[in-house]
This record gives structure tokens, C-alpha cells and sequence, in this order.
């Protein structure tokens, strides 16, 4: 019968730590309990017998890995190790300018490395703090337009229905869109921020419920479910629940239920209320029918469901329901694209989500350590270039026995020293320009100082920068040999002058790309802010119009433009930039069939949009419905909308569309 053998990871440590005079004696008693453990019970409960007898005795092992003679220093202890602490303060306190250069060159890196981290921290986790994050997708479309694929994130009203309804792999699904709408409670009037969305919106994404209702959430069209802050902010400290809410002073809404505010880590976290869907795509409308992309679908898929197999059941849904109505959807399908991707996964290229945030997050990162190294280079350079003052220190402890291995301690424990002032002058630093920070990136981080995973964190930080700056200059220093340092004059520097020269060049090389990175990014903001864009920015305003503004418009304008302050006013589905629908299918004299993928954006303006923004006119007049009716059915084209059309000139032409 072959006997069983002790773990090999446990013997390896039993060497390591154990001085090698003890390693036979120790294994031969630890192994001979071994066996008899083994043959009285299973070989698997002696292993780990064993493997914690070995860490029992690891400390014990660790003190007498080397036995210090009397003329020679244990390479650790803790006392050692106050010590050289001790004496690293008393020569930092001697070298004033030194210490000082080190610790502020430290302070600037650490400080900018740790806000770079925080803000990736913060990236890293936008939209995965759902609790069902790992189950959760947003349906996307896919199709070809120009020769090209296309994707984009809106789908049709119905999707989400047929979805939950026919796929078992799917256990929720939710419309949703977001809007600003005018809320009123008695004089209180105020454009608020929310979404219409299905009642599993709320189950999807676990949302808190703190009041009402929590049972046919979104069910009844006129009841509305608020956040705490719009609660607080509409109905000060009173109940909310079961107070009446109008929204465009025309629906009113009962407050069904109130809800957590939603993190600021999501997507949703301006939502301050959600309304049924079907306030806006009622069934039957021309909104809510399998032609009109207009709102995101979230799906939760049940337990155990992959995303592939889910994404080859549903690919061809849209197309089966379009089919008859467009003229082509062979190409047409949907798929779904995981929570976890929401926020750095969102750049569409070739008909595929690639890329996106997380580009940024990895360049920023790579600036962080950059700055790092760039600082521990030049910690690197001051300490081996004062070497000199440290030789004969080498050489008397040398003489007096003390091992390489403990002068490499000694000056690690200097550069730990410095980094842990640093750190903590740079906790200082960051807690000052945090919030101008967090106005610049966009985000409400902060420094967690009852945290003792913040702490653990900044330990391990600063203990990685000082090793980092400090393990070159310990080891160089540590090489000194005793008798040419106590001879006479020592000149230290022929070995390291070309690894220092080398040091300088990369640190002067990484300064140098990021000041160019910097003027680059700067010069590309300096061109998006000045090029033609089209249109005069200048002094052009845009304001929603909630409520009965929208059908007094004609008033409003007359008294803007009396009052002085306004020169021209117009009315548009937008902002200027913005992008509000887009059609394909469009027919035009001369065009083809493949002319119908040519997708257009459409953008509606009333009279004096022209005026009003700037833009200039190339051939024609402007479109006025009050002074020529037929010009109802007119349209504007663009250059680029013209010269895809291969028309010669814009004016007189019929167009229309496959989908009216």
C-alpha cells in the first residue's frame, strides 16, 4: 500500500521560513504525525492537519530562518525595523531641502493619482449597483442603412410586451423614456425631470418603495410614483402619498407611492417620478405602433438564461412584425447588451458596440501611472545622487556585521517614511479640492474616512509608492563595499550615472507626452468650441415650453420681442443640435430602390427659425406657414440632404416617404 505524502505547498513553505540546519529535524516530526493521522482517519483531513501545523509554526520559523551570530545583524525585526524608522526621521530632519523636494514631488503624483482612481472608481461602477445587474439588458436594434450597419439603443412601444408574453427566457420586460414634463401642486409649478415606464421597471431595477402603494405600481394610468426629493421639495414634510399632482395643467395624477432617490451611480438618477407608459403610447397610436422606435426596452432574464441563446430566439421579433409594412427588413434585428456595458460599452462601430468609456478610463489610468512613476523616478535620482552621504553609514554597518538584506530595509523604511507623509499631506490636498474636482469631472465623489477599506486602501497605496521609489535606491546603496568607503574619499556614482541618466530620460519623456497630450486635448476643445457649426450660438436660448405656454405661444413671442429683450424668437421640436427623429423609406424624382436605406434626420422649426439661429439660406425662402398656407406640406433641405438626393436644385421638388 502506497503511503500518502504531505501537502507539497505546505513543505515548500516549511523550507522557506525554516533555517536550514532545522528543516529535516521539523519535517521528519511534523510528517511522522502526519502518518499516523492518515492511517487512523482520511488523508485529506491530515493534509490539512498538517498544512496548519506548518502555519502554526510560521512565526516561530520566521525569527529563526537566520540565527544572527555576535557579529552579525538579523536582517528583521520590529524593534529593527522602529529603529531604522527612528533614524530615517532624525536624517530627514538633517536634510531638510531633500526631504522636502521628495515629499512635495510624492505629495503633487499622489494627490493627482488618487483622483484619477477615484473618478475610474466611479466609472467602473456607473449601472452595476443594480442588484440584479448580472440578468439585466437593454434591447437594441440592428440594421443596414447606407451600405452600413446600424445600431441604435429606441425600439417600438410593443416590444416589450411580446417579449415578457412569448419567451420564457425573459421573466420582465419595461418601456422607457425619459421626459421633462411641468409639475403643479396649488401655485407651485416646476419642470421636473422623469420617465414614463412600465410597472416591472421598478422590479427590474429593485427600486426602493419607502411609502404607499406597493402593489400595482404604474397599473392605473392616473396614479404617478415619486422620489423622495420631489416629495420633500412638492409637499414639504407631509405625506406625499395620496396628494394630487398636475402635470402640464391639464392631468392630474395621484401620488401612489414614494420611492428612494435613485443613485447617482445610474443612468436613472435625475428620474425624480415615473408615469405609466400609456400616458404617452397609448395602444393604437401612431406612437405606439411596431414602426416607431421612440423608447428603450429592459429585459431581466430569468435565472440561468444566456444572453446568446436569448439573443438567437429573439433576433428576428421586429422583422416579423414589420414585415408588409417596410420593404425591406431582412436585415432588421434586435439583441440585447448587458447592464454591466451600459456606461463604457456604448460606441457603435460596423453594426457592433465596441468601445466607448472605457477607452477613457484605461488612457486616464495610464496618466495616473505615468504621474507615479514619474515622481518615484525623481525620488530615485535625488537619493542615489546623495548616496555619497550614505556611504560611510554602509560601510560602518557593514563592518559591523549587518547584511545586505538590513541596509536594504533601512533606506526602504527612509522612502516608506517620506510616501506615508506624502499620503497623508495628500489626503489633506484631495479633501480641499475635492468639490472642484467633482464639478469638473461631473460627479459627487468623496473621501470615506470611516471606511476601513479607505484605509487599507491608502496603506497599500502608499506602501507601493514607497517601495516603488525606494527598492533602487535601497539596493544601490546597500552595494557598497566597505573598504573603499573607509579608505578615504569615496566617489559614488560610476555604476549608477547611466541608470540614473536612463532614469532622467524617462522621466523627462513622460513629462514630456503628457504636456503634449495636454495641449493636444486642449487644441481640439479650442476647435469644437470656435469651428462653424452651422449656426450663430451667440446669445441663442432654448426653454421648453410645459404646459399652456405651448398653446399661447403666439402671445408669449409677441411679448419676448416687445419687451426688448428678445431681437427674433421660433419654435422648434428641439434644440438646435439635438437630433429629434430620423425616416428612411423617403422617395424623391430619380431615386431608387436603394435610395429608400438612405436615412434622413428630420428637425421641425416655425417661421423666422432662420432669423433666429442664423443659419444661412442658399437658395429659396424660408418656410411660413401664416404667410403662405400651402406651405404646410414644404420642406427645407440641407446641402448634404440635397446632393444625397442628386437634385440640382432644392426648389419645386415632391418628396414623401414609404412609411406615410
Amino acid at each position: 500500500m502506497t503511503r500518502p505524502n504531505p501537502p507539497r505547498l505546505a513543505n515548500w513553505l516549511l523550507s522557506l521560513f525554516c533555517h536550514p540546519e532545522q528543516v529535516e529535524e521539523v519535517q521528519g516530526d511534523l510528517q511522522e504525525r502526519f502518518q499516523r493521522r492518515a492511517s487512523r482517519s482520511d488523508v485529506r483531513r491530515a493534509k490539512i492537519r498538517y498544512t496548519l501545523e506548518v502555519l502554526g509554526f510560521a512565526r516561530f520559523l520566521f525569527k529563526q530562518r537566520r540565527r544572527p551570530s555576535q557579529n552579525q545583524t538579523p536582517i528583521f525585526s520590529f524593534d529593527m525595523l522602529t529603529t531604522y524608522l527612528r533614524i530615517s526621521w532624525r536624517n530627514l530632519l538633517k536634510a531638510k531641502g531633500y526631504a522636502l523636494i521628495n515629499i512635495t514631488g510624492l505629495m503633487v503624483a499622489m494627490t493627482a493619482s488618487a483622483l484619477i482612481f477615484l473618478w475610474i472608481q466611479s466609472e467602473l461602477q456607473f449601472d452595476r449597483g443594480y442588484r440584479k445587474v448580472d440578468r439585466i439588458y437593454q434591447v437594441y436594434n440592428r440594421d443596414v442603412f447606407n451600405d452600413e450597419k446600424t445600431v441604435w439603443p429606441t425600439t417600438p412601444s410593443p416590444l416589450a410586451h411580446e417579449l415578457e408574453a412569448s419567451y420564457p427566457d425573459i421573466e420582465m420586460a419595461t418601456r422607457y423614456a425619459p421626459l421633462t414634463l411641468l409639475l403643479s401642486v396649488g401655485d407651485l409649478n416646476s419642470n421636473v425631470k422623469g420617465a414614463l415606464a412600465d410597472p416591472d421597471f421598478v422590479h427590474i431595477f429593485d427600486i426602493d418603495l419607502l411609502l404607499g402603494s406597493k402593489n400595482q405600481l404604474l397599473a392605473d394610468a392616473g396614479h404617478i410614483i415619486i422620489s423622495r426629493r420631489l416629495a420633500t421639495n412638492l409637499f414639504g414634510t407631509e405625506n406625499a402619498v395620496g396628494k394630487t399632482i398636475q402635470i402640464d395643467h391639464k392631468d392630474n395624477f395621484l401620488v401612489s407611492t414614494v420611492m428612494e432617490n435613485l443613485p447617482e451611480s445610474s443612468q436613472f438618477q435625475d428620474i425624480d417620478y415615473l408615469i405609466p407608459s400609456d400616458y404617452m403610447f397609448k395602444p393604437g397610436s401612431a406612437s405606439a405602433d411596431w414602426t416607431s422606435n421612440n423608447l428603450s426596452t429592459f429585459v431581466l432574464l430569468r435565472q440561468g438564461a444566456q444572453q446568446a441563446e436569448v439573443n438567437q430566439k429573439i433576433r428576428k421579433v421586429t422583422a416579423r412584425h414589420l414585415k408588409g409594412t417596410l420593404d425591406n427588413v431582412a436585415n432588421r434585428e434586435i439583441f440585447l447588451h448587458s447592464a454591466h456595458k451600459w456606461h463604457l460599452y456604448s460606441k457603435i462601430e460596423k453594426g457592433e458596440v465596441v468601445g466607448g468609456g472605457i477607452v477613457a478610463v484605461r488612457l486616464f489610468a495610464a496618466v495616473a501611472i505615468f504621474i507615479l512613476v514619474t515622481a518615484c523616478v525623481n525620488f530615485v535620482n535625488l537619493s542615489t545622487a546623495r548616496g555619497e552621504m550614505s556611504a560611510k553609514e554602509v560601510g560602518v554597518r557593514k563592518v559591523a556585521g549587518a547584511a545586505k538584506g538590513s541596509l536594504v530595509l533601512r533606506f526602504i523604511s527612509e522612502a516608506v517614511l517620506l510616501a506615508l507623509i506624502a499620503g497623508l499631506l495628500a489626503v489633506v490636498v484631495i479633501w480641499a479640492v475635492i468639490p472642484a474636482f467633482n464639478e469638473l469631472v461631473g460627479r459627487h465623489l468623496q473621501l470615506d474616512f470611516t471606511s476601513s477599506g479607505f484605509w487599507a486602501s491608502g496603506l497599500v497605496f502608499v506602501l507601493l509608492t514607497g517601495l516603488l521609489a525606494g527598492s533602487y535606491p535601497a539596493f544601490v546603496l546597500s552595494s557598497f563595499q566597505p573598504a573603499k568607503v573607509l579608505k578615504g574619499p569615496y566617489r559614488f556614482g560610476t555604476a549608477a550615472t547611466p541608470a540614473r541618466k536612463g532614469l532622467v530620460v524617462l522621466q523627462f519623456a513622460f513629462a514630456i507626452v503628457l504636456i503634449i497630450s495636454t495641449l493636444v486635448i486642449r487644441n481640439q476643445i479650442d476647435h469644437a468650441e470656435r469651428r462653424n457649426i452651422g449656426f450663430n450660438k451667440e446669445h441663442l436660448l432654448y426653454a421648453a415650453l410645459p404646459g399652456k405656454l405651448e398653446m399661447h405661444y403666439p402671445l408669449l413671442r409677441d411679448q419676448l420681442i416687445a419687451s426688448g429683450a428678445v431681437v427674433s424668437a421660433t419654435r422648434s421640436l428641439g434644440p438646435t443640435v439635438s437630433l429629434n427623429t430620423r425616416q428612411w423609406g423617403v422617395q424623391f424624382p430619380g431615386s431608387v430602390e436603394t435610395d429608400k436605406n438612405v436615412e434622413f434626420d428630420l428637425f421641425g422649426a416655425d417661421r423666422e427659425f432662420i432669423a433666429t439661429t442664423g443659419v444661412t439660406l442658399v437658395e429659396g425662402r424660408e418656410i411660413d406657414i401664416s404667410k403662405y398656407p400651402t406651405d404646410s406640406t414644404a420642406i427645407m433641405l440641407n446641402e448634404t440632404a440635397a446632393k444625397a438626393m442628386r437634385l440640382k436644385t432644392d426648389q419645386g421638388q415632391m418628396l414623401w416617404s414609404s412609411l406615410d
